[in-house]
């Protein structure tokens, strides 16, 4: 390789993906005295979240990409590949470094961040990038976990931890059980019903939510909490990662089920969630009522 690389000043650029770090993981790597505590509650997490990682220690996103936890790196629905050196490769064998360095494969030229062009016709892209990605680490910026905490990031947002219960008091559940019709259920000020005894919600269109986090629609369509989808009209599924699957023979019920099995798996089920969801739509539309006589 010439020898401009070496001598040139490298000047930060302002390359911002959109992949981040999981924030739940940066405690962990704070300087100062361990908090155990937290450190237990870090583990506890990342061993959670590992959970949903495929065969192979990768994970698909909702988005279509694909975390390699093994090849370190995470490629795109486009086909682009992000790198530990927080480094882009394109699909024609460019590659934009995270100091703002760009190399173009197309006419083997390095676009340097300082706006300095430097053709390099006998330079592969394999030894390009390798350069490039030098001059990351030379500059400090080189994250060996980088990947692996962007995908436990992302996983954490797709697969959340579910909400914390709202908080009722025995005396407030006998103030909000007063507002309870004959069948245990409450219709509220939208027109909507809660059924905690199907673990439905029906609100004022037709459409009906269940513990699954689901959306039935009045056609017998569903959206699922993973955001899988049913089209019954056409007997289709119309899943999260872009596959579309044609199932003639499959009910609305069968094709639901399917969906909620799928969310269940994925931690989205909650076995009291409408009737949680009914007492906090109570408490909200009578907060300060005193109990029905």
């Amino acid at each position: 390789m010439s020898s401009w690389w070496k001598n040139r000043k490298v000047r930060a650029a302002a390359l911002v993906f959109l992949i981040g770090a999981g924030i739940h993981f940066a405690s962990a790597q704070t300087s100062g005295p361990a908090n155990t505590s937290k450190t237990t509650s870090v583990a506890s997490e990342e061993a959670r979240l590992r959970k949903f990682l495929d065969k192979n220690g990768g994970y698909r996103d909702e988005f279509g990409g694909y975390y390699d936890s093994t090849a370190n790196t995470y490629t795109d629905e486009k086909g682009g590949i992000l790198d530990n050196w927080e480094g882009y490769t394109y699909k024609d064998g460019s590659y934009k470094s995270k100091l703002g360095d760009y190399w173009d494969a197309p006419t083997a030229t390095f676009k340097l961040a300082n706006r300095e062009v430097v053709p390099s016709k006998g330079t592969s892209s394999a030894d390009a990038i390798h350069v490039l990605r030098g001059a990351v680490e030379e500059a400090g910026k080189f994250d060996k976990n980088f990947i692996r905490k962007a995908m436990l990031g992302q996983i954490g947002k797709e697969h959340p931890l579910p909400p914390p219960a709202q908080v009722v008091t025995q005396a407030d559940y006998a103030r909000l059980a007063t507002y309870f019709d004959n069948n245990g259920g409450y219709k509220d000020n939208e027109g909507g019903y809660y059924n905690p005894k199907t673990g439905t919600y029906t609100d004022k269109e037709g459409g009906i939510v269940d513990n699954w986090q689901g959306y039935t629609y009045t056609d017998g369509s569903y959206k699922a909490a993973t955001g899988d989808y049913w089209d019954a009209p056409t007997k289709t599924f119309k899943l999260a990662n872009g596959e579309i699957m044609k199932s003639a023979d499959t009910s609305n019920k069968d094709a639901i089920n399917v969906l909620r099995q799928t969310a269940e798996e994925n931690g989205k089920y909650y076995k009291d969630g409408i009737k949680t969801a009914m007492l906090a739509r109570i408490k909200m539309e009578h907060p300060n009522a005193p109990a029905k006589p």
